[in-house]
């Protein structure tokens, strides 16, 4: 059986004339501008959000996008556009650069200090490579190191002030960086927090960004994949401003796809063999005024050859790559919590990510667990008696409802869960499991030996699964087995 709702039906009222008035719409606000490919994914994003409001009217969603209320609706469908899957030292050549080629140059600085900025910093990761790839450098040691991240995404941004990640944002980092620069928590890994106090994060909207109090005489600027959201002349603007802000000498990093050929002439194109870089032009220095230099025999503006980066050993993915949601972090953090023990923090945490995410499945069962181990059973049951009615059925539930049932003594209130996770998929031995536990406790010899033999040719054939969602004690195969042969062979 399946449990899952049919898509919503959208009206034909995209038409172009609307399209227009949405591109126009996320322009203003954003500055994003769209070329024609970029416009079929505009409709998608668009539907996206119109489900999660059950609005299916093109129409109806744009009105209410220039309602009285539409600013807070707007900047919902920007976070949801300008999402973008990114990872740890992501362009290893540009990093290599970053250590080679930038540092030395900073490092003869008068004032012992270096000042970076990531604009478009998404989940964080970037902000964090150029502050461990900065800190690993011995000459830079004694400096006061700190990187400014800015995203337009409100919700990348809450990712990126955790410092919490797993799965594949973190293959491309040594395993000694991660020993150094991360703590572990349950399968997870977060900066640690002495690193997180020399960043900072911010909300920051680029095409206001003259407008902004934000830090000058930067020496490094990421600015990696964003001009592609601008057109020509927005494009111009912000770049004028990064100008400004940088110091004299001072080092830009964009995108490998983009470039400042016809947009600025302030700055100097350094070529490497793999990748380049930009350097704000110096003004002619004074008679008598040394400025900061490279250090002897160091030519910036001729090709370099750079020394290939070893291929660090992957770290096992925990998950996909996709970006990491607001809901997502709290979530974690509500696990956490509830493997503390700290039942009341956790249950704050759980209520935010339903509040966010109301058919959030894993938010569903860990609020069940912590009303379970906080006795609250009466509530535990009036939440699930809500949840059957609100969303499909799913075996997680089940199983949670018949664990509550059986550390209250109701064995056939439990036994009757386990059948319906059973009902859901026959597979899902746990609860097949638990039910042969209970007929053996309550003498049903029969049955309980029906039950061994189903779960052994289970097992022996591998028509099993443990669930999707953590809900139980961890599955092994073998001691069930184990249990199974010896009630089997009394």
């Amino acid at each position: 059986m399946s449990g899952r709702p049919n898509p919503m039906a959208f009206s034909d009222d995209f038409s172009p004339l609307v399209k227009k008035r949405f591109v126009r719409l996320i322009a203003d606000a954003s500055g994003i501008a769209f070329d024609p490919a970029k416009c079929q994914d505009l409709k998608q994003d668009l539907q996206l959000r119109m489900e999660e409001l059950a609005e299916p009217s093109f129409i109806g969603y744009l009105e209410r996008l220039v309602g009285a209320d539409g600013a807070t609706e707007v900047k919902r469908l920007i976070n949801l556009i300008t999402v973008n899957e990114t990872y740890f030292f992501r362009v290893p050549e540009q990093f290599d650069v970053l250590r080679r080629v930038v540092a030395p140059v900073l490092q003869v600085k008068k004032e012992k200090r270096i000042q970076a900025w990531s604009a478009g910093c998404s989940s964080g990761e970037e902000v964090y490579s150029i502050l461990i790839a900065l800190l690993e450098i011995p000459e830079l040691e004694d400096f006061r190191i700190s990187v400014l991240g800015t995203d337009i995404n409100e919700d990348m941004l809450y990712v990126a002030r955790r410092g919490m990640y797993s799965g594949r944002t973190l293959n491309k980092v040594p395993t000694e960086l991660l020993q150094r620069h991360f703590e572990s928590m349950l399968g997870r890994r977060q900066v640690r927090q002495s690193l997180r106090e020399l960043t900072e994060f911010r909300y920051l909207n680029l095409v206001k960004l003259s407008a902004q109090a934000l830090p000058t005489n930067l020496d490094i600027i990421f600015f990696r994949n964003v001009l592609i959201y601008f057109n020509r002349d927005t494009t111009r603007r912000i770049i004028a401003e990064l100008h400004r802000r940088l110091s004299p000498g001072g080092f830009l990093f964009l995108g490998s796809s983009e470039t400042l050929w016809d947009i600025s002439a302030a700055f100097e194109c350094l070529m490497f063999e793999n990748t380049f870089i930009y350097r704000k032009k110096q003004a002619p220095e004074a008679p008598g005024k040394t400025a900061d230099r490279a250090p002897a025999g160091l030519k910036l503006s001729a090709a370099a050859t750079l020394v290939p980066i070893p291929r660090p050993t992957p770290i096992p993915a925990a998950g996909g790559g996709a970006p990491v949601s607001k809901g997502r972090v709290l979530l974690e953090e509500a696990e956490l919590m509830t493997d503390l023990g700290d039942y009341e923090r956790a249950q704050e945490l759980v209520d935010e990510v339903l509040f966010l995410e109301p058919d959030n499945r894993a938010a569903m069962v860990l609020k069940m667990i912590q009303l379970a181990n906080r006795n609250r059973g009466q509530e535990l049951l009036q939440l699930a008696g809500s949840l059957a009615l609100r969303v499909p059925i799913f075996p997680e539930m089940h199983y949670l409802l018949g664990r509550f049932h059986e550390s209250q003594g109701q064995e056939r209130e439990a036994i009757r869960e386990y059948r319906k996770v059973l009902f859901i998929g026959t597979d899902f031995v746990q609860a097949r499991g638990r039910m042969l536990h209970l007929l053996n406790a309550s003498g049903d010899a029969d049955a309980a030996g029906r039950e061994a033999r189903n779960i052994l040719t289970q097992l022996q054939q591998g028509r099993y699964r443990s669930f999707v969602l953590r809900v139980a004690e961890p599955f092994s195969a073998d001691e069930l087995k184990a249990y199974c042969q010896s009630l089997l062979d009394r």
